[in-house]
């Protein structure tokens, strides 16, 4: 329901193990942000994010534009020239903030990428998005 926008639930007879509580989750993969990474990515067979080195591969970033469009960029990139290609497409770096949102980038994702970056990294010691250009 997250995936399709639907952010009020009603959740009866909730018991702490309740499978719903985990199927609520459209973010962080379990066990993460793991304390090794300084970036964000959304895994795009499960479009939950992990936390990896902002040093790490180049891949496809996550952009955002103007009218709420999600897209990648058509080029992979390393995290530090992210924000110009998405800019260079005539949108932002960014992160989703809703399931709904989340589930679009990933369907903007393309299928020859195991990951995406996303627009969410440490700064001064928590995790921030990235302000839009």
């Amino acid at each position: 329901m997250m995936r399709c926008g639907v952010d009020l639930t009603g959740l009866d007879q909730l018991l702490p193990d309740d499978g719903r509580l985990d199927a609520l989750v459209w973010s962080w993969a379990q066990d993460e942000p793991s304390a090794t990474g300084d970036c964000a990515v959304q895994r795009n067979e499960t479009a939950r994010w992990e936390a990896t080195s902002c040093a790490a591969q180049a891949r496809p970033a996550a952009c955002l534009t103007a009218d709420g469009m999600w897209l990648t960029t058509a080029k992979a990139v390393t995290y530090r020239k992210a924000p110009s290609a998405c800019e260079k497409q005539g949108a932002s770096f960014a992160v989703p903030r809703t399931g709904y949102e989340n589930e679009l980038l990933r369907a903007a994702a393309p299928e020859s990428a195991a990951t995406t970056w996303l627009g969410y990294r440490v700064t001064d010691g928590r995790w921030q998005a990235t302000p839009a250009l």
